[in-house]
């Protein structure tokens, strides 16, 4: 006999048969009564907050000399990350993994008639509790003296409670920052675990 073509529609002389079948062909879906409800667990570690960023830019023609901080002269947003223009330090309060970006347009500054063309480079270094580089970026091409190009880069990287971090000239010049339009450089730093 198939269950699932029973009619149980017709008189049964038995009721608890006909329950029974009703049951067994999926006719009978009442649920159970509520059981009571279990104790409250404990609460949770709280939510991380990763919502610690920096921006940065530049307006102006300042020259780096070979080795020194690139020092931006315009914080824009900060929460959590602070940024010291007279030194060019980003501080980061908290440990974790951050992302940087930047774009920096440079001037070769070196003299026409003592040195031909040269990759500009600029390096993202931690500098507190020690001197790590964490990314080197430079211009595509070899730029000759009196000429621009643009650095850009980016890095994800682990920052201790307290460091600090700096970009720094590593070309074999001088360099200008240059405006384009209107800025001359652009960073953005934002935790992301």
């Amino acid at each position: 006999m198939n269950l699932e073509t029973l009619d149980t529609n017709i008189s049964c002389k038995n009721d608890c048969l006909c329950e029974v079948v009703d049951c067994l062909v999926d006719r009978c879906n009442k649920p159970g009564p509520t059981g009571p409800t279990g104790p409250t667990g404990p609460t949770g570690p709280a939510a991380e907050n990763l919502n610690a960023f920096a921006m940065v830019h530049d307006e102006t023609n300042s020259s780096v000399p070979m080795n020194e901080a690139v020092k931006f002269n315009i914080p824009n947003l900060l929460n959590e990350i602070s940024y010291d223009p007279t030194s060019g330090e980003f501080s980061v309060p908290k440990a974790g993994q951050y992302m940087v970006h930047w774009w920096i347009n440079v001037k070769n500054k070196g003299k026409l008639d003592t040195c031909g063309p040269k990759a500009l480079g600029i390096e993202f270094h931690q500098t507190v509790p020690s001197d790590i580089r964490i990314a080197h970026s430079s211009t595509h091409n070899e730029v000759y003296p009196c000429a621009t190009g643009t650095i850009s880069g980016n890095a994800i990287f682990d920052a201790p409670a307290n460091s600090k971090f700096k970009f720094f000239n590593t070309s074999n010049v001088d360099i200008d920052l240059v405006p384009n339009d209107l800025y001359s450089a652009s960073v953005s730093m934002n935790r992301i675990n």
